[in-house]
């Protein structure tokens, strides 16, 4: 589910991108064609953040040109950024706590049948001798009986 969270949000960030960016990124001179085509659309725009928001690529080349001519697109872009990076953070840590909580569980599950094979094994060598003490075999032992 997490995966597809982000995925929703990396589309969200496409679809803002090629509607507030794509007039700017026209503008600016000197583009090479990837750069200048990134976000023409919503699939270019999400390849593109898939590109520098998850690989950390085309950053220097693609956004801060951007950035430099409309200071106000390093929200989308960082918002992005770190949208995905905490995502994929929170998708990995979630994944490494479930499994250490298994574990966990695991570990209990194993310390009680070890706890139980030693009393069954303590109540075989002491049953014997509580059964001697029992003189008059009630099952019970009395505080005379122990004396």
């Amino acid at each position: 589910w997490g995966a597809l969270a982000i995925g929703a949000m990396l589309l969200t960030f496409s679809i803002l991108a090629v509607e507030l960016v794509h007039s700017a990124n026209k503008e600016i001179p000197d583009r090479d064609a990837l750069c200048a085509e990134a976000f023409s659309s919503v699939q270019r725009s999400l390849l593109f953040f898939v590109e520098s928001a998850i690989i950390a690529d085309s950053w220097s080349s693609c956004i801060t040109p951007l950035i430099l001519e409309h200071w106000y697109f390093a929200f989308l872009f960082l918002g992005a950024f770190f949208v995905v990076q905490l995502g994929l953070m929170n998708l990995i840590l979630s994944i490494v706590v479930d499994e250490a909580n298994k574990s966990h569980e695991r570990d209990v599950e194993d310390r009680m049948i070890e706890i139980q094979a030693i009393e069954q094994e303590q109540m075989a060598m002491l049953g014997p001798m509580f059964q001697d003490i029992d003189v008059d075999g009630s099952g019970t032992l009395t505080t005379d009986e122990i004396l």
